[in-house]
């Protein structure tokens, strides 16, 4: 069977700026909580699967970095 694993992110600007850049770089980011907490507009629902490899959730991470620098947050 399959396991999933979801969890929300706070990220340092809208979470519809950072899915918008993930996009850009052919990374499918998550899902933005905002449009169902419209209190929670930085908050960013995100999900791996049994299938899902390392390397795609580094690539993930490493955009989400570089993503968050051009917020002006560092690491």
């Amino acid at each position: 069977s399959h396991h999933f694993q979801e969890f929300v992110i706070e990220v340092p600007g809208t979470a519809s700026d950072c899915l918008a850049y993930l996009d850009s770089v052919g990374i499918v980011g998550g899902f933005d909580v905002h449009r169902w907490y419209a209190d929670r507009p930085n908050w960013l629902l995100v999900s791996f699967t049994d299938q899902t490899q390392a390397n795609q959730i580094e690539l993930l991470a490493e955009h989400l970095e570089v993503w968050a620098a051009d917020q002006g947050v560092t690491a």
